[in-house]
């Protein structure tokens, strides 16, 4: 929402920054009459629009992957969460079902009759 405001604004901010500059005779003390005047005016207005949508888009990343690493990792050990190994385990069986291999191993006889 706040990312929506800003482009608003933004684009409100812009227009006007055009409509003075199209029209350098209305506003002289903005420019002093000059076009170099008017191209700076229109480049710090760009600058005042780029840098605080782009904070708010970073912010936004980040927040994202903080909300994916809280929904996959138990705070308490570290570790995936069951719903995290079951996605990654659908996904490696989708990639390569072919390399997952379940294997018996057989300890012998003499496994069963120390533990008896």
């Amino acid at each position: 929402m706040l990312v929506v405001a800003c482009f608003t604004g933004a684009i409100a901010i812009l227009l006007r920054a055009v409509v003075i500059w199209l029209n350098p005779a209305t506003y002289t003390d903005v420019f002093a009459g000059s076009n170099q005047h008017a191209s700076v005016f229109v480049v710090l207005f760009a600058c005042t629009i780029v840098i605080p949508v782009a904070f708010l888009l970073m912010q936004r990343e980040r927040a994202a992957v903080e909300l994916y690493r809280l929904a996959t990792i138990d705070p308490l050990t570290g570790l995936f969460n069951r719903r995290a190994f079951l996605d990654l385990a659908a996904r490696a069986l989708a990639r390569a079902p072919a390399e997952i291999v379940v294997r018996r191993v057989d300890v012998g006889p003499g496994f069963l009759q120390t533990r008896q």
